[in-house]
């Protein structure tokens, strides 16, 4: 009997198939069920997740705590609750003891094992490796979006690529998108990705969403940036109605407090001593800096400046 379960994300499939899983255990008097099951899952994480659920699930079933599974499984079995709390403690020791055993893998993990168990049938060497050289793949796919740039599909993106470019440009920056497009594309093959992959290739390809996703990219990042320029013009007034002077905080000639300048210029590189001297009064001066100094610098920090 094949069964098909329909559901979004939250919906409680993990629920329903831990709840599948458990019931097949306690389908068969054979102590050993687990070895006859097979879960195969798309990720990592939902493997461990899976894998943890179950021993979880059949833990609180052994010790006697409240469990979602048990009025089900006495109803099924048609058990006593000592009876279904019993086995469930023998098939837990059966799984921990013979966990090797315990099938719950990703899709590429089960085929490799299926291909090493008949290596020497399909003419595989036992010591094989896969690999998947996601660089090659890249650039040959990169190679492919550059070649078909002119054709008339491809409009849109060739319009998108050269902003780019002149953008890069403006801002003194290397016009080669090539390092780029690589570095995103690297993006698709980690897990991450893969998880919300279908909702966000349906994203990629609504042309519409793209160009207005970008524009609301530029504004935060304007914004963002003219909120900065404009904090750190703040600061810099703040230090000054003190009678400060930049080179009063830590570091003199080449104190991190420079960065202000440098912010309200509309860079954004911003150093670790800095960042530590906007969480830490004491990282703003020297041990040797004059007294008077140093109380006019926690003046200013609690005056606005932090």
């Amino acid at each position: 009997m094949l069964k098909v379960y329909r559901a979004s994300a939250g919906s409680g499939k993990t629920f329903r198939l831990t709840r599948d899983y458990i019931g097949l255990l306690f389908d068969a008097d054979n102590p050993n069920q687990h070895r006859r099951i097979l879960a195969v899952t798309f990720t990592n994480k939902a493997t461990e997740e899976m894998k943890s659920r179950i021993l979880k699930e059949l833990h609180l079933l052994a010790t006697g705590q409240k469990s979602p599974y048990r009025e089900g499984l006495m109803k099924k079995r048609n058990q006593s609750v000592e009876a279904i709390n019993q086995q469930a403690g023998k098939i837990l020791i059966n799984i921990l003891h013979d966990y090797a055993s315990f099938s719950i893998s990703t899709i590429d993990s089960f085929f490799q094992r299926v291909i090493r168990a008949f290596a020497r049938d399909i003419g595989v060497h036992g010591g094989y490796a896969l690999e998947l050289n996601t660089d090659q793949v890249l650039d040959q796919s990169i190679d492919n979006l550059f070649f078909d740039l002119s054709e008339k599909e491809n409009r849109q993106l060739l319009e998108w690529l050269t902003t780019y470019a002149e953008e890069r440009i403006e801002h003194a920056e290397n016009w080669n998108m090539r390092s780029s497009i690589l570095d995103l594309g690297h993006e698709v093959f980690k897990e991450s990705y893969q998880h919300k992959a279908a909702e966000t290739n349906e994203k990629l390809h609504d042309r519409k969403f793209l160009s207005g996703f970008r524009s609301k990219l530029h504004f935060i990042i304007d914004d963002f940036a003219e909120n900065a320029k404009r904090i750190a013009e703040e600061a810099l007034q703040i230090i000054q109605s003190f009678g400060l002077q930049l080179e009063d905080f830590k570091g003199g000639k080449n104190t991190s407090m420079k960065n202000l300048e440098k912010i309200s210029g509309g860079a954004m590189k911003l150093t670790a001593s800095f960042i530590n001297m906007s969480n830490n009064v004491e990282a703003c001066y020297a041990q040797n800096t004059r007294p008077n100094i140093i109380q006019t610098i926690q003046h200013a920090y609690h005056g606005g400046l932090q």
